[in-house]
């Protein structure tokens, strides 16, 4: 492809590069994770940022730790600009210091400061693509706490515009998006809660529509529909799973995240399966409820 190369990161164009997070760091202030142990929260103390900060006000809910604690740790000292990226526990969430905060980070964290060649915004903008974010998972190590380490951290190569002038013009054109999408979600919300108040009003009654009148009869369910439970078969029969028959559990109902229609299933079953089980077919436009702590109805959609 003419104007690009192919690199580690994937193909980028020719006057791009795509340096190693250590290489954009500043030199007097490698790469590293902050304190161990952040003690009990002290009144005027030290502000430390863990992960449930990250891309938060960066104002409320911060531990304080004693001077005396943080007083070893000042080479993970913070301050605006800073690009926070998380390395235990929950891996791979980034944020950035705004203006005017100045602290430390706990263990959890690791600090990304940069050098004269990097906009702090491109690089939080793309330690958040998919790009860096599956070069980083493929390097977590652990089994009940995942864990980054710092000098595979380092490692980590994402690719970067040639000017500051370009970097930032990518940074500001994905806040915009990033705006964007934050007022996109607000009014969502607003919908949502409009929707539920005319919900508690139209399906109790309180309010009717024009031209309708008259008493609402309340009736048992299984008078007005059909209830069937489902079945699962034998998970030791190979030859019952795999197959071209959508199953659905309690997950993948819980999986719609409030979205109205079943497409997919996480696991299907063969029609053998569903013969040497008490697992029923269910057709387009039924309704399917699965018993959860709370039971959530989804219509099932057709399958072309």
């Amino acid at each position: 492809m003419v104007g690009y190369k192919q690199t580690e990161v994937g193909v980028i164009p020719e006057d791009w590069s795509d340096p190693q997070l250590t290489e954009i760091a500043r030199g007097d202030s490698p790469i590293c994770y902050g304190i161990v142990q952040v003690g009990s929260n002290t009144r005027n103390g030290i502000p430390v940022l863990a992960i449930k900060n990250l891309n938060s006000d960066y104002a409320t809910n911060i531990h304080r730790a004693s001077a005396d604690v943080e007083r070893p740790y000042t080479r993970s000292r913070i301050g605006p600009g800073d690009v926070l990226i998380s390395v235990k526990g929950t891996t791979g969430r980034i944020g950035i210091v705004p203006d005017g905060f100045h602290g430390n980070i706990s263990r959890d964290l690791a600090r990304l400061r940069l050098g004269e060649g990097a906009v702090p915004r491109f690089c939080f903008q793309m330690l958040q693509s998919d790009i860096a974010q599956r070069r980083m998972a493929t390097a977590v190590v652990g089994t009940t706490r995942m864990e980054l380490s710092i000098a595979i951290l380092k490692r980590v190569r994402i690719p970067l515009p040639p000017t500051k002038a370009e970097q930032e013009a990518i940074a500001e054109a994905l806040s915009d998006t990033d705006a964007l999408m934050e007022s996109l979600k607000q009014l969502i919300a607003k919908k949502r809660d409009i929707k539920q108040g005319a919900m508690q009003e139209l399906l109790t009654g309180k309010k009717r529509l024009p031209g309708f009148s008259g008493e609402w009869e309340v009736k048992r369910l299984d008078v007005v529909a059909e209830i069937r439970s489902g079945g699962t078969p034998s998970t030791n029969q190979p030859e019952f799973w795999n197959g071209d028959v959508l199953w659905c559990t309690p997950t993948d109902i819980t999986a719609l995240n409030g979205f109205k229609y079943l497409m997919q299933t996480s696991r299907t079953i063969t029609t053998q399966g569903l013969k040497c089980s008490s697992a029923e077919l269910i057709s387009y436009a039924d309704w399917q409820f699965v018993f959860v702590p709370v039971a959530v109805p989804a219509p099932v959609s057709s399958r072309k």
